[in-house]
């Protein structure tokens, strides 16, 4: 196959419809060569202007996205381009194939099958990365990662039936560091699976702080990713930690996405059963957003269902939301799965939810993700929310 895409992207430079140099009109003399890999370097000489660079960029693209036959198999690929200038990005060979290679890596997060011209901005962009993959590796090891807890509540009593955990990064300079800055670069790095293993260990940590604290058996969620239920040693380890902390495995719960459980393989499937055996319980994530088949609520040990925020959000002024959400209580509550509604802002929503029968709600109309200490101090309280009618819904804030 490489060979072929070489010889496609020879004659895509040959093929000079369209595109004018200052020397002779044509592209000779200009190069394609194997980089190395699956990369490749395109050198067009000459070039009246930069538009004549994606003439080419996208006549490389439709040529590679012509399915290559193999041995009989077809096999279709898409090309991620980047694109440098000289003189204006670089003026010696090893700075433009940097500067083009940086323009490569934005292509490739735009969505691939794209061109990206190099901008000085990447430059900054790509050191902050590396900067930030540095410090991220450092901070798994150096205790770095803190948990913020988000109540569950019960939508009768305004009892918290539990909480979810929320991983931080509080950087000694940076300050409190977002999860939607590290998370994706945990994943992109390979690093995921430590960062579950961290946070796992942290609330079992802190569930045997609160059980000695004499506020009883809390349960914490933990969302996982997807790489972390196809360990072989997740279970053993999982019951290592329940055993280690003196805890009840129920008091565990274990969060997947939909997207998980559809495309988990038997690695995947012996994990959960074997969690179900240990007593650690279940929960699908944003239910509803994914693929939505029904086949795994009776292949998979679910104990919970999460309807997804954005259905919340939109549930009392869009009937079809509405609907979404009636079905997804009333599926849960008819196969005995508990139901929890994500996202709950408003009184609004509370209201609706609390007359659909579902279970447990979770969002800022109760707390923001808050700290250890401060989720103490709710704990200690006998109804943090407190449901003060039964039309009219009133709640306490207990922060």
């Amino acid at each position: 196959m490489l060979h072929e895409a070489a010889e496609r992207l020879v004659n895509c430079v040959r093929d000079t419809d369209e595109v004018t140099t200052a020397e002779s009109g044509s592209l000779e003399g200009s190069m394609v060569a194997r980089l190395g890999g699956d990369e490749f370097i395109v050198l067009l000489r000459d070039l009246l202007q930069p538009r004549d660079a994606v003439v080419v960029a996208q006549r490389i693209i439709n040529g590679l996205s012509t399915p290559f036959i193999i041995e009989g198999h077809e096999l279709v690929v898409t090309a991620s381009l980047g694109i440098a200038m000289y003189p204006t990005d670089g003026d010696n060979v090893e700075d433009l194939v940097k500067a083009a290679d940086s323009a490569m890596y934005a292509a490739k997060s735009n969505g691939r099958n794209t061109f990206q011209f190099y901008s000085k901005e990447m430059n900054s962009a790509a050191y902050e990365k590396l900067s930030l993959e540095t410090k991220l590796r450092q901070a798994i090891d150096n205790g770095q990662l803190i948990l913020h807890y988000q109540p569950k509540v019960d939508i009768r009593s305004g009892a918290m039936f539990g909480m979810e955990a929320l991983v931080r990064w509080q950087h000694p300079q940076w300050g409190l560091i977002a999860p939607s800055r590290f998370i994706p670069l945990a994943e992109e790095l390979g690093l995921i699976v430590q960062l579950g293993d961290r946070v796992l260990e942290m609330s079992c940590q802190q569930m045997q702080l609160w059980r000695e604290a004499g506020l009883g058996e809390v349960c914490i969620s933990v969302n996982l990713a997807s790489p972390s239920f196809l360990k072989p040693s997740l279970t053993p380890e999982i019951a290592a930690l329940i055993q280690k902390h003196g805890l009840q495995p129920q008091q565990l719960i274990i969060e997947a996405t939909e997207s998980m459980l559809i495309q988990s393989g038997s690695a995947a499937m012996n994990n959960l059963q074997a969690l179900q055996a240990l007593g650690v319980q279940l929960s699908i994530d944003d239910f509803g957003t994914g693929y939505s088949s029904l086949t795994y609520l009776r292949r998979f040990p679910v104990n919970e269902l999460k309807i997804d925020q954005s259905f919340v959000a939109e549930m009392t002024h869009n009937t079809d939301d509405a609907a979404i959400v009636a079905a997804i209580v009333s599926l849960g509550r008819n196969m005995n799965r508990r139901i929890v509604a994500e996202g709950v802002e408003t009184i609004g929503q509370a209201r609706a939810l609390r007359n659909q029968d579902c279970h447990l709600m979770q969002g800022f109309l109760f707390s923001r993700p808050v700290p250890a200490d401060e989720m103490t101090r709710m704990l200690s309280l006998p109804y943090p929310f407190a449901w003060a009618a039964e039309e009219s819904v009133s709640i306490e804030i207990s922060h």
